[in-house]
């Protein structure tokens, strides 16, 4: 395998994973969540990859005609070759950037800090999910110094279910607004 082959193989494999793993975060389903983490390492590992080839190799113009035979060839390898597959691509992977981004400054919270520590005291979620193992990379909602308003997996030994919660610090304390999953 050429490194050409390498870096698309390795970044298209991450954008799937990923989606696979938002796809699965959103739904609660454990075995589908990891796709969330292991594709954008395999995402990086590409780029990285494709940056020394286009170092090497930069991307032709499309009207080289040393290359191709005829205008029409030239412009249709520029746009299927290069355009679609690494324009697209880091797109999508400036959208992974800020969903992963996002998910980990939200995770950084005090609310949602809080709301992990009532989630791991609610016997109904502890019931369904086993032992607490973590939560999911999808994490969306709104925290301020005294609200959270959080929608987030979480995951156990037995499985996982999707939590809404919503906290209001009062008193120095937070406290459960509404405690939803499914």
């Amino acid at each position: 395998m050429d490194l050409k082959s390498a870096y698309k193989t390795l970044i298209w494999a991450g954008i799937v994973l990923f989606m696979a793993g938002m796809v699965g975060d959103a739904n609660a389903i454990p075995y589908l969540r990891h796709g969330a983490k292991v594709g954008p390492v395999l995402f990086v590992i590409g780029a990285i990859i494709w940056i020394t080839v286009r170092i090497r190799q930069p991307i032709l113009h499309p009207f080289d005609s040393r290359k191709y035979r005829s205008q029409g060839d030239a412009f249709m390898a520029f746009i299927f070759n290069n355009f679609l597959l690494e324009f697209w691509a880091f797109c999508l992977g400036f959208a992974m950037l800020i969903v992963v981004g996002g998910g980990s400054l939200m995770k950084t919270s005090p609310g949602f800090k809080a709301a992990i520590i009532e989630i791991q005291e609610n016997d109904a979620i502890m019931e369904r999910i086993g032992k607490y193992g973590g939560t999911g990379a999808l994490v969306s909602g709104s925290t301020s110094t005294y609200n959270a308003d959080l929608d987030f997996s979480v995951y156990g030994a037995k499985g996982g279910v999707r939590v809404n919660i919503s906290l209001s610090k009062e008193l120095g304390y937070w406290e459960v607004k509404s405690l939803q999953f499914k």
